[in-house]
């Protein structure tokens, strides 16, 4: 079994390198973009070499029909040079902030790490302490006698309950054959043979013949008393019951006096403000990943240009040079008899070409940091759902030695999903129990310090004295009351049925 405490260490070992990992991969896919950028300055020196060219011819006789101007292009060039100088700091800005939120997640985490700790320890005192008050209790007679009266209530109650359940299944059984037989069944129905029979001469006449010839008043007793024991019977165990929670009720009494005046309960709310200030913290790191998230989502769209200066230029330059297809300027290259342009021409080609391949890596790259950003997104909630739940506590584990270990290897591969595994942690959680120890004090008594989830519950399940040995569905079977609806034919009781 690993310790709930321990999984939420790993979670965070987890997420802190996952962090790590998104800072190192958007270094790589700014250089990237810094790489890109320096051959979109090329390109346009280029570009400003072939329309200086151009110039030359566009003075001389065989000037060819001019496209672009060169005022145009060093209005162009001195623009996206302005707009590119920008780009290395508002990227800086960027990583400096995400950097402080990331020293602010470091640091809260580190706090709630802490403040787990203390909690764990006031835990661990208050169990001392309620098991010094249990064994103390255990040898005052007045407490014997108390426990003693509620073992006797419960035994009796449950010796009630066994007849009432045999009562239960006599009355089916047995009235099946009374209610199957439509003569008895209709004499029962009129209510013959009680006050509040009424008749007509004639009729009464036709009743008192069926009666006759069913024997119905030797029958009608038998099946009243089969009606008449399960309700006597529920009665008492009702009955019983009030009892029992009364004894449950005085034991734990007792039990919360002597832990009040113990100071168990002093010892209890002290814990119970640690845990308290532990959800204050996590609101805190919630807000604080938050914050993480937008400006790694910042970051990564500066660095891949979909926003900042980087993206300005480009639909700067994508604007300027739209009209100069590599197709079109060698169609221009070739209506002059100098080599240049054609130089001009070739170093354009050699930039695309370097160019398309920087763009495939920072493309790899920022596929890679929306990973590293979409895993870290999955754990902190898969986290915030643990810390919700209570997995954390101390009286939570998990079944392996190894769990998270398998399931971030999984969750690395991408074989395993967010949801997928939340539901594998959950199957995998178990409620640490202490010899029964966690009924001692009454129903909710330990709920406040942090008690984890199980199922649908929330805080420290009902573990009542009822639960000793009183069945949990008592009451459910109890208000089950025996249908009077008729019952196919089971044997018994015959009659005529001819009438």
């Amino acid at each position: 079994m690993t310790p709930g405490y321990q999984i939420l260490r790993d979670l965070d070992a987890a997420i802190v390198k996952l962090r790590a990992d998104f800072q190192a991969t958007s270094l790589s896919a700014n250089g990237d973009s810094t790489a890109v950028t320096a051959l979109e300055a090329r390109e346009l020196d280029a570009f400003m070499q072939f329309a200086s060219i151009r110039l030359d011819l566009l003075t001389s006789d065989e000037a060819p029909h001019s496209i672009t101007t060169e005022k145009s292009l060093q209005e162009i060039e001195k623009n996206a040079l302005d707009i590119l100088n920008t780009h290395a700091g508002y990227v800086a800005d960027k990583r400096e902030a995400l950097g402080a939120a990331e020293t602010s997640l470091k640091t809260l985490e580190k706090q709630r790490a802490d403040e787990a700790e203390n909690l764990n320890s006031l835990i661990e005192r208050h169990e001392e302490a309620a098991s010094a008050t249990r064994q103390r209790l255990g040898r005052d007679k007045i407490y014997q006698s108390k426990q003693n009266a509620l073992k006797d209530a419960e035994d009796v109650a449950e010796r009630a309950l066994k007849k009432w359940e045999t009562a239960r299944i006599d009355r089916m059984e047995k009235g099946a054959a009374y209610e199957a037989d439509p003569l008895f069944n209709y004499l029962v129905t009129r209510g013959y043979g009680t006050s509040a029979y009424a008749a007509f001469p004639v009729f009464r006449i036709l009743d008192d013949w069926v009666s006759g010839l069913i024997k119905f008043h030797r029958h009608k007793p038998n099946y009243d008393r089969l009606l008449e024991i399960p309700q006597r019977l529920e009665e008492h165990c009702n009955r019983l019951e009030r009892l029992v929670e009364g004894a449950a009720s005085a034991l734990a009494t007792i039990e919360q006096n002597a832990l009040n005046a113990d100071g168990v309960n002093a010892l209890r709310d002290e814990a119970t403000q640690a845990r308290n200030a532990i959800d204050a913290i996590d609101k805190e790191i919630t807000s604080c990943e938050q914050e993480f998230d937008a400006i790694a989502e910042s970051l990564e769209n500066a660095v891949s240009g979909k926003e900042g200066p980087l993206h300005d230029a480009h639909k700067l330059l994508a604007s300027a040079l739209k009209n100069l297809t590599i197709p079109k300027l060698h169609e221009i290259a070739t209506q002059t008899e100098t080599p240049e342009d054609d130089a001009v021409v070739e170093e354009l080609i050699d930039i695309k070409r370097e160019r398309f391949e920087l763009e495939e890596d920072q493309k790899s790259a920022i596929r890679q940091l929306r990973r590293h950003r979409k895993a870290l997104s999955d754990l902190e909630h898969i986290r915030k759902q643990f810390k919700n739940a209570r997995f954390d506590s101390p009286y939570s584990e998990f079944r392996g030695d190894h769990l998270m270990h398998s399931l971030l290897t999984e969750f690395a591969t991408s074989t395993l999903s967010r949801e997928a595994f939340w539901r594998r942690l959950q199957k995998s959680h178990r409620i640490r129990r202490d010899n029964g120890n966690d009924r001692f004090g009454g129903e909710t008594w330990r709920g406040p310090i942090g008690f984890p989830q199980q199922g649908r519950n929330t805080g420290w399940p009902s573990s009542g004295h009822r639960s000793r040995s009183w069945p949990s569905n008592r009451r459910n079977r109890i208000t089950r009351r025996p249908s009077h609806s008729r019952l196919p034919s089971q044997g018994g009781f015959k009659t005529g049925g001819g009438f």
